[in-house]
C-alpha cells in the first residue's frame, strides 16, 4: 500500500491535537515498513511554514527531522 500523506495530519500528530491517536497508527506502520509512504513537497513546505508559525524554525526542522526518521520519503514535484 502506498500512503502520501498531507501537512494537516502530519501537524495533528506532531503537536498533539485531537486524532493524533489515529495519524499515530498510521505512522507506526511507515515506521515499521508496512506501508510505502511520500510528503509531497508542497505539503512538507506547509508543514513547515504551519509548524515555524506555532513553534519556532529550530522546532519546525526538528519535526520534520523526526517524520524523516520514522521513514517518511518526500515526493518532490514537476516543475508546474
Amino acid at each position: 500500500m502506498t500512503v502520501v500523506f498531507d501537512a494537516e495530519p502530519l501537524l495533528v500528530f506532531s503537536f498533539g491535537e485531537p486524532g493524533a491517536g489515529e495519524v499515530e497508527r498510521w505512522l507506526d506502520r511507515v515506521y515499521d515498513g508496512d506501508i510505502d509512504r511520500y510528503i509531497s513537497t508542497l505539503n512538507l513546505a506547509e508543514f513547515r511554514y504551519i509548524a515555524i508559525r506555532n513553534t519556532s524554525v529550530d522546532q519546525a526542522d526538528a519535526h520534520i527531522d523526526n517524520l524523516r526518521d520514522m521513514g517518511m520519503n518526500e515526493y518532490e514535484i514537476d516543475a508546474l
